[in-house]
């Protein structure tokens, strides 16, 4: 179901985004599901299907250490456009942001139109630079 939810959150950000929508791009630490790159902003998005993630603000320790490695490859960060840094360059400002599934009556698309900048309202407490978007599942109404 997880890689189902993630195809589904793929078509809604291409369709808004296009072309500045990455998906699975190969990094020495993995595969994040999505790089956003547009010349304001770059992002890290990665889809989990944890429904729990709507009531709580914490994260699983290992989605932050998944989603940290990512925001610190470097293959990764090239390819979001940061060409000239190495090793020992400073960190780039690269948010990352988890997004979840929700069962909801109403299905459209959040990022169709909005920036996806403008998306990143829910902060996750005591953690910087991560956000939760969350992304309805589309519902099939029961014939009764």
């Amino acid at each position: 179901m997880s890689l189902l939810y993630e195809h589904y959150v793929y078509g809604l950000l291409h369709d808004a985004y296009g072309d500045k929508i990455l998906y699975q791009v190969k990094g020495r630490t993995g595969y994040p599901d999505f790089l956003y790159k547009s010349h304001n902003f770059k992002a890290i998005l990665d889809t989990k299907y944890i429904p729990k993630y709507d009531e709580s603000y914490l994260l699983d320790n290992y989605v932050v250490r998944q989603l940290s490695g990512y925001s610190r490859d470097l293959p990764i960060l090239q390819k979001l456009g940061y060409n000239e840094i190495d090793e020992e360059s400073p960190l780039p400002d690269v948010p990352c942001i988890i997004i979840y599934p929700k069962e909801r009556d109403e299905i459209t698309n959040p990022f169709s139109e909005n920036k996806l900048q403008d998306l990143c309202r829910t902060p996750v407490r005591r953690l910087m630079r991560f956000y939760k978007i969350c992304i309805p599942l589309p519902v099939v109404a029961a014939n009764l």
